[in-house]
């Protein structure tokens, strides 16, 4: 046991080393008023993930209440029945960022399994790799806000990692359950429900034998209809919610004109928080972020990588159409893509929608530096 540790300790060092620098820029005590995690931020979306777990918990559903009053929460629920896990052991608010933690680790150490599977036979540069993904602001800082990107960063990955495996039929329907979960997640991730099943099925058919491709397709089509079915359902019936139809609406919303808030009555005003009149503004504020620029991130204003990394990264996108890494590189290429195509349509132009940027503009520099 002793010489099993010490092999792995031999062979893995600069991974766990980078690992405990990680643990050491996420070391915050959220029980601390010397820190901002006490104020449950950014309010009001942190109430609607947090209430209805720690209601749940207490005998009075998965409802955002207070005082004998409550209201369905505005939110997808996949991320507030992740932080149950940590109200089960302590049913302080602030426990949140436990949770967060937990996600931040397990998104580096899937992130680490990214590099070893893209760049297998490069070791100093998976190092300078995940040196930058640890050393990262963004990544660090996140778990201090209660927001489903904490739990969508770990979920792409996921998919990414397993994108890169031949496919078969156990893949198949795990992709499914994570295409439906980035939906049930946050309603800003429709972008990656929508392309990763189309990545999947593009996949499948590279493969040689017609009935491996028949059968593997008609899994994946199935467990995705269940999935969706389920979650369609739960929206409809526990959330009277006709998702659907919000989709429908939300289309309509994209191809209009209008963005000026509409006043329906004295007291109500409706808001077009999506419109294709948005998009001129944001693709150049999108696209100056990943070429090493500013952008808000809820508060904040940073950058992904200063632009001497961030223009060779966006280089190397395009280089490795020409290597053996252009499955890799494709897959990359169309979730950015995707999700800049969607996110530019909203009203403001904030990176939070756009977390994935920042991995994905690290292995970029990777797929540059190992062209």
């Amino acid at each position: 046991m002793k010489y099993r540790f010490i092999t792995l300790l031999r062979h893995n060092w600069e991974v766990i080393l980078l690992f405990c620098l990680f643990g050491f820029f996420l070391a915050r005590n959220p029980f601390s008023l010397r820190t901002l995690i006490p104020n449950i931020e950014p309010y009001p979306d942190s109430i609607h993930y947090i209430s209805p777990a720690l209601n749940f918990l207490h005998g009075n559903g998965f409802f955002v209440a207070r005082e004998g009053r409550k209201m369905l929460p505005g939110v997808p629920p996949l991320y507030s029945v992740a932080l149950l896990i940590g109200y089960f052991f302590n049913s302080d608010p602030r426990v949140f960022y436990c949770v967060n933690i937990f996600l931040a680790f397990l998104s580096a150490g899937l992130f680490q399994l990214l590099l070893k599977k893209i760049f297998s036979e490069q070791r100093s540069l998976r190092f300078l790799l995940f040196f930058l993904y640890v050393t990262n602001f963004l990544l660090y800082w996140y778990p201090e806000v209660a927001m489903a990107e904490n739990l969508i960063l770990p979920e792409a990955l996921l998919t990414i990692y397993l994108l890169l495996f031949k496919p078969k039929k156990s893949i198949a329907i795990v992709i499914s359950m994570l295409s439906i979960s980035f939906y049930a997640t946050k309603f800003a991730s429709l972008p990656l429900s929508v392309i990763v099943p189309v990545l999947f099925v593009l996949h499948v058919f590279f493969l040689k034998r017609k009935t491996e491709i028949i059968q593997i397709i008609t899994v994946f089509v199935l467990s995705f209809a269940f999935w969706g079915g389920m979650y369609i359902a739960y929206e409809f019936f526990v959330r009277s919610n006709n998702l659907l139809n919000g989709l429908f609406h939300l289309f309509f919303s994209i191809i209009t004109k209008e963005t000026k808030p509409n006043r329906i009555s004295k007291d109500e005003v409706y808001v077009v928080y999506f419109s294709l009149e948005y998009a001129k503004k944001n693709i150049v504020l999108y696209t100056r972020w990943l070429l090493g620029d500013t952008l808000s991130v809820l508060w904040k204003t940073v950058r992904i990588l200063p632009s001497f990394l961030a223009i060779p990264a966006f280089l190397g996108l395009i280089t490795s159409f020409f290597t053996k890494k252009r499955w890799s590189a494709f897959i990359w290429v169309s979730i950015l893509i995707t999700t800049i195509l969607f996110m530019m349509t909203f009203y403001t132009a904030d990176g939070r929608y756009f977390i994935l940027a920042v991995p994905g503009l690290i292995v970029s520099l990777g797929f540059f530096l190992s062209f």
